[in-house]
């Protein structure tokens, strides 16, 4: 297994992740990017000479980082006041951006605490949660049945994240949030054991334990974490990391050149 204690101890930056800046991320709003939904009109043609189009979305948090293009603000976004925008002058470019949208079919960019967070897709097609999506249906076999055909479908869907986006595909590690101990059969654990040998990105995931009682996400409250806490779990070698958990399936992906993403 390799040794990480070098890593997290040599020019090592996590981003902070403490109980005021989850509240903080908490208010904002909105909290995601969907291509595929919410921003299927992206990017924008225009009908104007010397200008192609444009494109817009309502926060550059994280998302900004793994955009190919530079995103400013936009001030003339009366509803969302983190909104990022790009003016595109060519048609080669407006090419470009759209290709790179409809690349990313159903990821959901989300606005959380870390350096960067996504998504495969949403559980569900709608709020109700009837029908399952393609990764929501494969996540209910891997999870409930233990279905290793739909474990190795996921973890395909996250090789292609890894490969398609150069944050990701840059990264040193690969790591899945820790299971509780006791625990037979774990999604994350099994994605990320076949995702590090498809990809030769070595997996860290035995390295970080929970310092305390896992419970279910839906019934945690951040009155647990007393304020200037920066985690509820930490690694055999005594480095606190913390997972800000958004969906039922999770990956951590860790760039060591610059920040923990997970």
């Amino acid at each position: 297994m390799v040794d990480v204690t070098g890593f997290l101890k040599d020019g090592f930056r996590m981003k902070p992740i403490t109980k005021e800046s989850v509240e903080e991320a908490r208010a904002k709003e909105p909290k995601r990017i969907c291509f595929a939904t919410t921003h299927a009109t992206e990017p924008k043609r225009s009908k104007r000479d010397g200008y192609a189009g444009s494109f817009n979305v309502p926060f550059g948090d994280g998302f900004a980082r793994l955009f190919p293009y530079d995103l400013f603000p936009n001030r003339h976004d009366s509803y969302h006041e983190d909104s990022v925008w790009r003016s595109i002058s060519s048609k080669e470019e407006f090419e470009e951006i759209d290709a790179w949208v409809k690349q990313q079919e159903n990821r959901v960019f989300l606005r959380d605490c870390l350096s960067a967070s996504i998504a495969m897709s949403y559980n569900f097609t709608d709020r109700h949660e009837g029908e399952r999506t393609e990764i929501g249906a494969l996540e209910y076999r891997a999870k409930q049945h233990q279905d290793m055909d739909a474990v190795e479908a996921l973890a395909g869907h996250c090789r292609d994240t890894i490969m398609e986006i150069p944050l990701y595909r840059e990264a040193d590690l690969l790591c899945a949030p820790p299971p509780r101990p006791s625990k037979e059969f774990d999604l994350p654990s099994q994605v990320v054991s076949i995702v590090s040998n498809w990809i030769g990105k070595d997996d860290i995931t035995g390295h970080f334990r929970f310092n305390a009682e896992k419970k279910p996400v839906k019934s945690a409250t951040l009155d647990r974490c007393p304020p200037g806490k920066r985690s509820f779990f930490h690694s055999a070698d005594e480095f606190e990391i913390v997972r800000q958990q958004r969906t039922q399936f999770a990956l951590v992906f860790a760039r060591i050149s610059e920040e923990f993403l997970t």
